[in-house]
């Protein structure tokens, strides 16, 4: 197909319609969206997660509901060379034996062999000698802030390997985030808020493995926590964002007319503003009493 841009985002022959399902207030996946390119544009890094915008879909005049238009994260949308790789985490779980063809999906790579032979020594023999700190520092704390139990185990996270003067470097870039900021299932007991559970980084097995190479991990990561909420994480930039999605969304009265195809919540009404707001307060404050700022 050829090439066109609509609602802003870069020009695309294959866009995203994502439907938000998970999320009742549809804010989520365009709020981390937003956040991680923030903080990607503090860096001056090409590495963005797709863009994000909202629209409603009509097909043949037919109704068919609110949805999140995003970019596929591939080479051009990243500004990748010939020589850099782009491979997709599947569900991976290191204790579950996979092969690394079933977690992970290369999207692009000129050596198919290379490609995997980056990831093994990643996934199997634990070498995390080529990833950029800084990135994964920040992946973590974007899976932190939003307890994005659907992000941890190398799924839904993209990989990028780029080479540039004979080194390697490996970084990521969240993926299909709407299972966060708050929505949690959990087994038995359904739908829960679960703002206090910070175990969730020191689930991913890199981290005892990082801590061994830079022995101040853990101080580098809460210096990094105490800058972005200065800026990116504060209070204000995150719930000024939620305040001005929902408004476009609810004033358009595009929830309603989705929600009048659809008919149900996915939360049976738990899910609401107010909620989503005290979580947003609740988790700040502990993950900043777990980096002591």
């Amino acid at each position: 197909g050829e090439n066109f841009s609509l609602a802003g985002l870069s020009a695309d022959d294959d866009y995203i319609l994502n439907p938000m399902w998970f999320d009742d207030v549809k804010v989520r996946e365009k709020l981390a969206i937003d956040l991680w390119n923030e903080i990607a544009e503090q860096k001056n890094s090409s590495l963005k997660m797709s863009g994000g915008e909202y629209c409603e879909v009509i097909i043949n005049g037919k109704y068919e509901g609110l949805r999140l238009l995003q970019n596929r994260i591939e080479r051009k949308y990243l500004k990748l060379n010939t020589g850099d790789m782009l491979l997709k985490g599947q569900n991976v779980n290191p204790s579950a034996g996979r092969k690394l063809q079933e977690a992970y999906e290369i999207i692009y790579s000129t050596d198919e062999q290379a490609a995997y032979d980056v990831m093994e020594g990643f996934f199997t023999e634990q070498d995390f000698s080529n990833v950029d700190l800084e990135n994964w520092i920040d992946t973590q704390l974007l899976i932190l802030i939003g307890n994005m139990k659907d992000n941890l185990n190398y799924k839904n996270t993209y990989y990028v390997v780029e080479h540039e003067n004979g080194k390697e470097t490996l970084s990521m870039i969240p993926w299909d985030t709407d299972m966060s900021f708050g929505v949690y299932w959990i087994d038995g007991s359904g739908f829960s808020y679960a703002p206090k559970s910070v175990e969730i980084i020191e689930y991913r097995m890199e981290y005892e493995a990082l801590k061994t190479q830079y022995p101040d991990l853990d101080e580098r990561m809460a210096k990094r926590w105490g800058e972005l909420r200065e800026t990116v994480f504060s209070a204000e930039n995150i719930l000024g964002k939620i305040d001005a999605y929902r408004y476009m969304v609810l004033m358009s009265g595009a929830v309603d007319r989705d929600f009048n195809i659809l008919g149900w919540y996915s939360w049976g009404g738990q899910d609401t503003l107010e909620n989503l707001k005290v979580y947003i307060e609740k988790r700040l404050n502990i993950l900043d009493e777990k980096f002591n700022l």
